[in-house]
Parts: structure tokens; sequence; C-alpha cells
């Protein structure tokens, strides 16, 4: 596997660390299947996948790799095509996710070169409007997301696929981290998020030990393989997410004097972490989320 592809697979500097260190492998498929669920921009993905496909000796899943880029050129163009008018796009900026949409346009490009002007992230709706003008009970066809550098990431039924293919696959996934840890989420938007890891290693063991069994009623698929965080929100309490141990990063904090937002926050981790060891107290966990309230308040 070339560097351009662990990255692309890995964002986590740690896990790809943890991955040279041990000497961990991928198969073709598990490449393929990682490949798929990146997070770069689609033409770095499928660029990607084209040269796996070229590399791999596995006809079924050179099959299925052209299927699935056959099926993302297809919602691309599909998305991009309005000759009918019939559609209108909605561009929404970075700053507003949660507003509505800053302008309406029936031209594909013109809504991209429009978004890309904004130096941030975008997003574009295809909205059926053709039968009701107002938006607000139109249905959205589609959409597609873009990053600060204008390159498109996401395509919102990238996955609604009846085939059972390779983007589907199952697999361990490699997870340096144990309960108690402090980690950093790899966000692509590159926003800061901190928690404390809240799944061990032996109940991923376990639960790996459970899918070999075949009691599960439904069949694991790529998602599956995530852990439990902790993570820290802004009024000092911990809210929990499940996140995949690629898009996760050790961090490490240091004990200080410090009354600074960060340096309370890089405390108040620290206890958590504790208290998930077994070797803190939840009085002091609430004194620090005091502290951290204050700090953030000035």
């Amino acid at each position: 596997m070339e560097q351009d592809e662990l990255e692309a697979i890995i964002p986590s500097e740690t896990v790809r660390q943890y991955v040279l260190e041990t000497g961990w492998t991928f198969t073709d498929w598990q490449r393929a299947t990682l490949l798929a669920h990146s997070r770069r921009p689609v033409e770095d993905r499928i660029a990607l996948l084209g040269r796996l496909s070229g590399q791999t000796a596995d006809e079924e899943l050179h099959r299925q790799i052209a299927v699935y880029v056959d099926w993302i050129e297809q919602i691309i163009r599909e998305l991009q095509d309005n000759r009918d008018r019939r559609c209108v796009y909605a561009l929404t900026l970075e700053r507003d996710c949660d507003a509505p949409p800053a302008a309406y346009f029936f031209n594909w490009e013109t809504a991209c070169a429009c978004g890309r002007r904004s130096g941030g992230r975008f997003r574009i709706e295809k909205f059926l409007v053709a039968e009701r003008p107002e938006l607000d009970e139109s249905r959205a066809v589609s959409g597609a997301d873009f990053d600060r550098d204008g390159k498109l990431v996401y395509l919102d039924p990238e996955f609604d696929r009846v085939e059972d293919d390779f983007t589907r696959t199952f697999f361990p996934l490699p997870n340096p981290f144990e309960q108690g840890d402090i980690v950093k989420r790899v966000s692509p938007i590159g926003a800061d998020d901190y928690g404390v890891v809240g799944t061990s290693q032996k109940q991923m063991r376990e639960f790996h030990e459970r899918l070999k069994s075949g009691t599960r009623l439904l069949p694991p698929q790529f998602e599956d393989d995530d852990i439990r965080v902790e993570f820290l929100t802004g009024d000092g309490t911990f809210s929990h997410d499940h996140v995949l141990p690629l898009h996760l990063e050790r961090y490490e904090p240091e004990w200080g004097p410090d009354d600074t937002a960060e340096g309370t926050r890089d405390v108040l981790l620290l206890m958590a972490s504790m208290l998930y060891k077994g070797e803190g107290a939840l009085d002091e966990l609430g004194y620090y989320v005091m502290k951290y309230r204050k700090a953030r308040e000035k």
C-alpha cells in the first residue's frame, strides 16, 4: 500500500503509526471498502479505487469497483443535469448550515462557482419544483457537500444501493485505544472535539467473538466496528458518540494551574479519564466542571 492511500483510508496519525508499528495489513477487499468510506474528495477516492482495481488479481472485486465507480458518476451526472429546468439548486454556506439556503440557481455550475467564492464549506441540494414553487413543500432530489477547497466530498445517495458489494464489508479495524484514553476527533472541518474513550479492548474482543458465533440477527456492516467516546461539550458535560477508531487521535494534556479555557478543559479531560480508569472521584470532576465553565465565560 502506498503512502497516499494509507493517509486516505486512515485520517488518524495515531492509528497510521499503530498500523506501521504492528505490521497490520489489509486485503484488497478491505482496502477498497476503506477507500469507498474515505473522507477524501470524491475524485481522489475514485482515482485511488481505479489504481487498486488495476492492481488486484480478484476479478470479482475488479468488477464491483467498476460498478461502484459507474454508480457514483451516474449520481453526479444526474445531479448536474437540469436542462428541462424542472429543478432548482439551493446553496447553503458553511456558517448558515441551520439557516435557509443563501441562494437559488437553475444552473449547477453557477451554484458551485458561488459556493467556491465563499471560501468555506458549502452544500448544494437539488429540489424538484416544477409543480410546486414553494421550496418548503418540494422534494429534495439529491445533494452534495463541498470542502473549503471547493472539492466534492460527499453525495447524499452514495451508499443507497441494493447490491451487497464491497462497500458494506465488515472487518475489525485497527484500534490502539483503551478505555479512559483521551482523544481528539479527526474532523474534515477542522473542529476541535475532545473526549474520553468509553469502550475497552476487552469489550471489542467480546463483540468480535459474538459476531463469530453467528447469533447476530443482522449481518454487520463497515460502520459497526466503532467505539464509544464521551465528548466534552461547551458547558462542561459529556455527550457520547460512536466513532470509528480511524477518526480518532490520541491527545495527551498536562496537569497544571492554568485557568484558561484550554487549561481547565485539559484538567477536566484528565479527571474524566481517571474516572473511567477507576482512579478518580465524582466530586472532583464536578469541581473542575465549574472551573471550566467559569474559564469559558471570561
